[in-house]
């Protein structure tokens, strides 16, 4: 691997997976609040696209590393 990706991969690791964590924490704090006995809909709204958010900047990190993994690999002949 190139040694400037490396860094850069590394990077996008830890970030992705702080914004796992952070969207495990949405779905915790989603579903207590669908367990009350009167959920409020504002708050689950918020929680919610609070999650499309990370879902979304995930997969775009996912994209980011996947390309900079590729690119330091041999084209294959087929």
């Amino acid at each position: 691997m190139n040694a400037h990706l490396k860094p850069r991969l590394q990077s996008l690791f830890a970030r992705a997976k702080s914004l796992k964590e952070r969207k495990q924490r949405l779905d915790q704090e989603i579903d207590n609040e669908q367990q009350r006995p009167l959920p409020c809909n504002l708050k689950l709204g918020r929680l919610k696209r609070a999650r499309l958010r990370l879902k979304d900047n995930l997969a775009s990190i996912n994209g980011v590393m996947a390309t900079l993994g590729r690119s330091h690999m041999k084209p294959r002949i087929y």
